[in-house]
């Protein structure tokens, strides 16, 4: 195995939009739900034998763990309601199997390179149990990261998290899988609910008609635009994370303008691969973004940047730590914000950024209550622009705690201001 822990998410997409071209008549001619389902699971598990066989066989491990403690917390569930004496247990195991599924991606981000090496080594080693050929291919593979762990964890979680209350019955191995190997969202997202690709009200997985294959191609090509040409030419943008020191004032903050825009364009980019492929197969998936930075208050930009993330926050923290009563709705959105922080990386910076946007949230209704108290109208178009501006301005001040360890960040933001 090579040491190289980089993996294009932009040769994924391309090999899936391959596969599609084979698979979608397949899939039009098998009309019944399994065969969907069992095509679209196999597609995804061959996109992840293709990266790394080790790869699939430790995604087909913990997906079958999910299964396992989707199915007893749904049975328990069932149990307890002629039971209601085992109600505790009944919290006890869905507590256990929510952490348990949180376990890996946890060792991960605060052991990355020790989690990197036992997932690679330990998942070749398994693979010569099952197949030499298999093994022999694994062997010529990179050392990889583990691709799409953090998502696929927040999207198991999910579906515990609406099996103990009540959403979902025990669901077969089957549909499990098909939830978890979905092939658009594999990568890089979105962190899709089960219910985006479940059965409609017939009982069948929708069927893709002609204008879903035109918005999908669209949707795909106008994604793959974003990726390919429009970030690729912001991406120099990057260097100022490193060079900062020896740069002006002024080149910093042109620099990390045009780097906040790399990112968003590369980042939704595949969000807009990913909605659209699927579309190719009948699957209208949620929004991922929408127009974040032209949003006119920091509440606006939460919910139109990485809105899965922020709608399995607001489900799973914010609503369940009481976010709706006025007692608790301060709690509850620092709860929220630290959540979706520190599931990009448990780090001093993403505390920071955490607590930095948890404030500008505070601020935020603060001065909505104080606004609306005054009766001021900020509906003048040079109010909205500036509401605009400064939100912007807000945000993007927070980039650098994104992408930079906190002394490095701390560094950045002293050379920003001359110091």
């Amino acid at each position: 195995m090579k040491f190289s822990l980089e993996y294009s998410s932009t040769a994924f997409f391309l090999d899936l939009l391959a596969l599609s071209l084979l698979l979608l008549p397949i899939y039009l001619v098998a009309s019944g739900t399994r065969t969907r389902q069992v095509t679209l699971t196999l597609s995804g598990l061959y996109l992840l034998l293709f990266i790394a066989p080790r790869l699939a066989l430790l995604s087909l491990f913990f997906w079958l763990l999910v299964f396992a403690m989707q199915r007893l917390i749904a049975n328990l569930e069932n149990k307890a309601q002629e039971k209601p004496d085992i109600s505790s247990l009944v919290l006890f195991v869905f507590i256990a199997a929510v952490l348990g599924t949180l376990t890996p991606m946890l060792w991960w981000k605060t052991q990355e390179w020790e989690f990197v090496k036992l997932i690679n080594l330990s998942g070749n080693s398994a693979l010569s149990l099952f197949s030499r050929t298999l093994w022999e291919i694994d062997l010529a593979r990179n050392i990889i990261m583990p691709v799409g762990l953090s998502f696929a964890t927040f999207r198991a979680v999910d579906l515990l998290v609406k099996t103990y209350i009540g959403k979902f019955r025990a669901m077969s191995l089957r549909e499990v899988f098909y939830y978890g190997f979905f092939p658009p969202v594999l990568v890089v997202g979105p962190i899709i609910e089960y219910e985006e690709i479940k059965e409609g009200a017939s009982g069948k997985l929708p069927a893709p008609k002609s204008d879903d294959f035109l918005a999908g191609a669209l949707r795909t090509a106008w994604g793959f635009f974003k990726v390919l040409f429009l970030a690729s030419l912001l991406q120099p943008s990057a260097q100022i994370l490193d060079t900062f020191n020896t740069q002006s004032v002024s080149t910093i903050w042109i620099y990390l303008f045009v780097y906040t825009w790399f990112f968003y364009i590369n980042f939704s980019g595949y969000s807009d691969i990913a909605i659209g492929i699927a579309r190719l197969y009948g699957f209208k998936l949620k929004e991922n973004f929408n127009n974040p930075f032209f949003a006119r208050n920091i509440i606006e930009f939460w919910s139109s940047w990485h809105m899965s993330l922020y709608r399995f926050a607001r489900r799973n923290v914010f609503v369940p730590l009481g976010g709706y009563r006025e007692n608790r709705h301060l709690y509850a959105l620092a709860g929220t914000m630290m959540t979706i922080a520190l599931w990009h990386a448990l780090s001093a910076s993403m505390v920071t950024f955490g607590i930095y946007h948890t404030i500008g949230l505070i601020l935020h209704r603060q001065f909505t209550k104080w606004k609306d108290r005054n009766n001021i109208s900020l509906d003048h178009p040079a109010a909205q622009l500036a509401c605009l501006l400064f939100t912007y301005l807000f945000v993007m001040l927070s980039f650098p705690l994104i992408v930079l360890p906190l002394g490095t960040a701390l560094e950045f933001y002293g050379s920003m201001f001359g110091m």
